[in-house]
């Protein structure tokens, strides 16, 4: 919109880029860049485009340039409302063209995602009419999950793997039914019992093997795998597969807030906050669950560095996104107890028996291990005894 049409090479390559960027998602259904340019000069509504193009949202946008200055506006529209659902904008002062379209192209597409992702999850919840295919299923599952992960509940954990199976036995080989699973196995294996311990991880291990069976190429995949890698103790493992799914798909914001949590557990605290800081500043408007664990990998990596002070500040960021999430308690207490704030680590105790006595006793006796560094886990565990007892 510069009113230069030598600039329209300029629009063009973004364009081009974001297109490529959102293919990366292996959910999403992304128009090819010479049918989307199609309609470059027509400016039709949105709603024509997407009943001709046969999709249910439409990413429309404009840049103006004059000199070294760069605005960029996006906006995601879902065509059956013709409501805006998102919006941003991006100002830059141009230094070095590429950088700047390739930072702006990673801003739009890892926005994009989950927006579309809580969308459809809105869809389908609030949806009158019930739908029977395994793609509507499957999100049923996952906003099951979330809605689980929320309120801490692990009746409502079984439910969204039950619901996921409810999709496999229409779509054996369906990916998100099974992230749904896995995730869920992952969650419930931090609120465990003793006792349910090894049936829990027997569980996950049949989801993540058919998940690798299945796609390995899938950065959902990688992520999965790592988690539940992880919780088997597999801990260099782990890292490789969700490595891996960030060498898929740089932009896939929910990979790198749980790559960072996983390094933070590694004591690789540096790759940790870099990964936490870049996935907050590439989608700061994510689901309030993974803005949680960004700020949670931040918390556990200040920790493991010792920095209590920054340790209790982050990991009561995490707990503003989910006040009763027994992991991140835990990391607060503990910091409060080696900085000798022991009324403030009291209460917090008080208050996690509430809701995660089984997980601070599993922590406390070790049925539990949090840090994959001995030491820096016998540090956790010192902080909260100095206020139980």
């Amino acid at each position: 919109m510069s009113g230069d049409p030598e600039q329209d090479y300029f629009s063009d390559g973004i364009s081009e880029d974001i297109i490529t960027e959102l293919s990366r998602f292996s959910n999403l259904f992304v128009i090819a860049h010479s049918s989307s340019f199609s309609y470059a000069d027509k400016h039709p509504d949105s709603t024509l485009i997407a009943s001709e193009l046969g999709v249910r949202y439409v990413l429309e946008g404009s840049i103006r340039r004059a000199g070294n200055r760069v605005r960029v506006t996006a906006q995601l529209i879902d065509s059956r409302t013709s409501s805006h659902i998102w919006a941003e904008r991006y100002d830059h002062v141009v230094e070095d063209i590429f950088d700047m379209q390739e930072e702006l192209t990673r801003h739009v597409a890892t926005s994009l995602g989950p927006q579309i992702e809580m969308a459809e999850i809105a869809r389908v919840r609030d949806s009158e009419t019930p739908s029977f295919s395994a793609y509507d299923l499957a999100l049923k599952a996952k906003a099951i999950l979330f809605e689980g992960i929320k309120s801490n509940q692990a009746e409502t954990l079984v439910q969204a793997i039950d619901a996921a199976d409810e999709v496999l036995k229409v779509d054996s080989r369906n990916v998100q039914a099974l992230w749904t699973q896995g995730f869920a196995y992952h969650i419930l294996y931090t609120m465990r019992p003793p006792s349910e311990a090894d049936q829990l991880m027997t569980h996950a291990s049949e989801v993540i093997k058919r998940l690798a069976e299945i796609d390995t190429a899938n950065p959902y995949c990688c992520m999965i795998l790592g988690a539940i890698c992880w919780d088997r103790g597999e801990y260099e493992l782990a890292l490789r597969h969700m490595r891996r799914g960030y060498q898929l798909n740089p932009s896939f914001a929910w990979n790198l807030f749980t790559l960072a949590w996983a390094e933070a557990l590694a004591g690789l605290t540096e790759e940790a906050v870099k990964h936490a800081e870049l996935g907050l500043r590439l989608s700061p408007r994510d689901m309030d669950f993974w803005l949680g664990i960004a700020y949670h990998a931040l918390a556990l990596a200040h920790f493991a560095n010792g920095n209590y002070q920054e340790a209790k500040k982050m990991g009561k960021r995490a707990l503003e996104y989910q006040s009763e999430a027994p992991v991140r308690s835990s990391v607060v207490i503990s910091s409060c107890g080696h900085l000798g704030e022991l009324d403030e680590a009291a209460r917090r105790v008080r208050a996690l028996r509430t809701y995660g006595s089984e997980f601070l006793n599993n922590l406390l006796n070790g049925e539990y291990v949090l840090f994959a560094i001995p030491e820096t886990n016998a540090l956790l565990v010192e902080g909260i005894k100095m206020a139980v007892d």
